[in-house]
């Protein structure tokens, strides 16, 4: 049985928060890279309220559960910074 956990590190304290905070930097990275599609479609759409169609219709529900996936990700984040102290 022992020999199944050979090898295996138990997590530190230091690399756990490496890790959250990594998660929280992909979960920034996602928002950015929504934006940017945010920002092709007002680039490439000449009707302003026809783009806003479009966003609100095919990315805004992306975005929000982006905004919340960062949301969450920062809290446990921040959470685990506060545990060291």
């Amino acid at each position: 049985m022992a020999e199944q956990f050979k090898g295996e590190m138990i997590p530190t304290r230091e690399k756990l928060d490496d890790q959250e905070y990594k998660e929280f930097q992909e979960a920034l990275k996602e928002e950015e890279k929504i934006i940017k599609e945010i920002d092709n479609v007002f680039a490439t759409t000449s009707n302003q309220e026809e783009a806003e169609k479009i966003v609100l219709e095919t990315i805004a529900t992306r975005m929000d559960e982006a905004m919340k996936k960062t949301g969450v990700a920062l809290k446990v984040w921040i959470d685990s910074i506060k545990k060291e102290d």
